[in-house]
């Protein structure tokens, strides 16, 4: 039987048991959880978890949208005037349509010629190979094209559509563009239309949808990153991209920024290794403070 100063010592030695497998704990959450980026200047942390309705109606109904852009670690968010995009030009004798007459236009000049991709929605479009001055086409997809990207020699096109009810992407690889012939390497199809896009340095994209954000390799493989949660009655749509150094993901949108931070944990939310947070202009401490 232990006498009275044992049992002291016991339990001393079981309290700092206790302490250490704590502090051993606490220590390993925090090498988990890495510390998320500093806040854009300007900017606010307002949710790290999902608003309720009548917040997101707040920013429904705002006019003020923002556009993300990065180098390096530094995210730069600037606010996208209401005024006419300038579109690239076609080339002098590609035919229009009437009703391209607001539509996207994404021109890449290969040798020999033009790829011309025209997005009009509703309205359609399509990627056409061209001559020099575009007076001989070829249609090569009859599908609303949202981007044109260099990857190497290879050329990736995204495409699709997000009207009423329907919401489809898709993404190929194109090479050996000459005068009018192209070779296709791949297609694949994307959970949604392409909203923003962006070009990692090893060629691969990262794609947002309405479901969220994918990476599509080089080989024509697509991961997904992390879902996008649409909360009913509201519909987020991503106008801009942007990755920092450190794989912080922001998306640009009407009054809020989304930032997704590296976790390394699956986060319930998004099903992913990414935090989400929701970001507003530090003036305001509630969507519907800010300027409407």
């Amino acid at each position: 039987m232990l006498n009275p100063m044992q049992m002291l010592l016991k339990v001393r030695i079981s309290f700092v048991l206790i302490v250490v497998l704590l502090l051993t704990f606490v220590v390993s959450a925090c090498a988990q959880q890495p510390e998320s980026e500093p806040l854009p200047a300007g900017w606010s942390l307002w949710r790290s978890n999902e608003p309720s309705r009548g917040e997101l109606e707040c920013v429904t109904l705002s006019h003020t949208e923002w556009k993300v852009s990065a180098e390096g670690n530094n995210v730069e968010i600037t606010e996208i005037k209401p005024q006419a995009a300038e579109e690239p030009k076609l080339p002098a004798q590609f035919k229009s349509k009437p009703e391209w007459i607001r539509a996207r236009r994404h021109i890449l000049r290969f040798d020999g010629g033009w790829l011309v991709g025209i997005s009009a929605g509703e309205w359609g479009g399509g990627l056409w190979l061209t001559n020099e001055d575009g007076s001989q086409t070829k249609r090569i997809l009859a599908d609303n094209v949202t981007g044109i990207l260099k990857a190497g020699p290879n050329i990736i096109v995204l495409s699709g559509l997000a009207h009423m009810s329907f919401d489809y992407g898709t993404a190929m690889m194109l090479s050996n563009p000459r005068q009018m012939s192209v070779s296709v390497e791949w297609v694949t199809r994307l959970d949604g239309a392409p909203q923003s896009f962006i070009q990692r340095k090893d060629g691969s994209v990262l794609v947002a949808t309405s479901e969220g954000v994918s990476q599509i390799t080089t080989s024509g493989e697509v991961q997904k990153l992390f879902w996008l949660h649409q909360p009913r009655g509201f519909y987020f749509w991503a106008n801009s991209m942007a990755e920092t150094a450190s794989g912080t993901i922001y998306l640009g949108s009407r009054l809020i920024v989304l930032r997704f931070s590296p976790a390394r944990v699956r986060n319930s939310e998004t099903f992913s290794e990414y935090s989400q947070d929701w970001l507003l202009p530090a003036k305001c401490d509630y969507p519907c403070t800010c300027k409407q």
